[in-house]
Formats: structure tokens, sequence, C-alpha cells
């Protein structure tokens, strides 16, 4: 109506959101033979499907984009900071006692060690590593991922809870990328709850023996304009000088590459829930990530 008050005689077009769902509606004009306007014929169609699609082709995209660069870059820079490391390493064993030049070597040393650790995980987003399928115990591989932590999880007072279906039939994947998804996820929920806490495992089954695995913690939780950004690279979500940003888009890669998906739940205050299903796969094969 606001148009028809406008004059404008070609109609409008607006995207509404509502439940959820996505609605594309326009309307147009009618008129008789001498102009009058006699009424207006309006369209509402559902385009929900289509923008995912669209949202996740221009995802793609961008990811591809950002991985080419990581490469590049990665590359570059690997060179350079090789004669760096090399040269202060000489620097430290060429200095004796306690001198201020041993320190300020040591110092960049150990932010050499910073950059390859970055650098590595650049390689690690871009590379299309294939995913060499081979029965595993999803519970095993969880419960080793943990064990890599308990020294710190105990020095730290986290208590982890476990809750493992012992049904779930073995899963077909690459187990050493799945376990370094655990261990990320792990340590993302370490550090969110800092000092004292419950870390949550749970496994299941999913429906035609898919698995679904649930890592939650009690730390802060995740601001709600923060929830679709988390899995994009470099995306912080740790204090400044931890880590590198590449954790979670690593892991989301690693999962969607065994035909599986990576969620997140999270309120402010109440703890993070990460939901990763997997589906069933009948044979070993080797397919590209």
């Amino acid at each position: 109506m606001e148009g028809m008050a406008a004059g404008n005689k070609k109609g409008c077009r607006k995207v509404l959101h509502a439940r959820g769902r996505i609605y594309e509606n326009t309307c147009t004009y009618v008129h008789n033979p001498s102009g009058k306007a006699l009424g207006i014929v309006m369209v509402s169609r559902d385009i929900t499907e289509r923008k995912q699609m669209e949202d996740r082709l221009l995802h793609q995209e961008k990811m591809m984009v950002v991985g080419e660069l990581s490469a590049a870059i990665a590359h570059e820079l690997n060179n350079p900071l090789a004669a760096m490391s090399m040269f202060a390493q000489m620097l430290i064993d060429e200095c004796t006692g306690e001198t201020p030049y041993r320190e300020h070597a040591e110092v960049i040393m150990r932010n050499t060690q910073v950059c390859k650790k970055i650098i590595r995980g650049l390689l690690d987003y871009a590379a299309r590593s294939p995913v060499k399928r081979q029965p595993f115990n999803i519970n095993r591989c969880l419960k080793e991922a943990v064990d890599l932590y308990r020294p710190l999880l105990g020095k730290k007072d986290h208590e982890v809870v476990f809750s493992l279906d012992e049904g779930i039939r073995e899963f077909m994947g690459d187990e050493e990328q799945i376990r370094q998804v655990f261990v990320n996820m792990i340590m993302n929920a370490m550090q969110a709850m800092e000092s004292r806490g419950v870390l949550t495992l749970k496994t299941s089954c999913n429906g035609a023996s898919g698995i679904e695995v649930e890592i939650q913690d009690s730390g802060p939780g995740i601001p709600s304009e923060n929830i679709d950004k988390i899995f994009d690279p470099f995306f912080p979500t740790k204090p400044s000088g931890i880590g590198t940003g590449l954790g979670l888009s690593i892991s989301k890669k690693v999962i969607e590459s065994h035909g599986g998906t990576i969620r997140v739940k999270s309120e402010t205050g109440n703890g993070t829930r990460f939901i990763i299903t997997l589906p069933a796969v009948e044979k070993a094969e080797t397919v590209g990530a």
C-alpha cells in the first residue's frame, strides 16, 4: 500500500524473515486501460533453500581464496623464518653466561617458534589431505585425546565427565585427523573455563548407525553475535597471543571432509556445546578432503 500511496505503478519487493524461514514478497499493481489502479496482486515465495545454497557457495568461494592465500603466505615466510631461527640459535650458543644479548636472542627464538606454529596452521588449513578411511573406535579416540591433557586438567581443577555409548559401531575414517579435532575442541574448552570447570564428553548413535559426539564446557559461553563467525579462519576466540585462530576452521574442514557436520550451541554465562555428527560409512576407502 505504501507503494500505491507514493504513486509507484511497478510494485515493490521485500525480503522478510519469519520463524526461521526467508520469504520474498512481491506486489504488482493492477490497472485498468485508463490507468486507474484496481488493486494489488501479492505473491510470497519461500526462498530459504535458495538463500542457504547461495550462502554456502559464497562461503566455499571465500574459503578457497583464503586457503590459496594462506598457502602462498606460509611458503613465502618459511625461508626467512628459518634463517632468523638459525641465527638466533647461533647467538644463544655463543653467548655464555647470563647476558642481555642471550636474553634478547632467546626472545627472538621464542617468537620465531610462534610464527612457525602459525605457518603450520596456515599450511594445515590450506592442505587438501586425503582422508584415509580405516575402522576405529570413536570412544577410544576421544579418551586418548583427553589423556593428552590429563596433567593440565588436574592442575586447573577441571572435572571430566564421560557419557559414552558403548554400543556405537566403529567409524570408518581417518583416526589421526578425527583425534586432532577432538584435541582442538578439548583445548578450546579448557581455555574457556580457565580454572575450575566441568568438561562433558558424550557419544551416541544418530540414526542409521551414524555417530554424534558432544563436547561441552562450563565456561562463560560465546556472545550471540560471534556464533556465526567462530568457524571463520583467524576469528579470535581466545585472548590475544593464544592460538592461531585456525583450530576451529581446520576442525570444521576435517569433519566436512568425512561427510559430517559440526555445530555449536552457546549462551553467554551458560557454557558452550559443540555437536559433531559423523555419517555411517560402510567400507574402507580413501577420499579427497
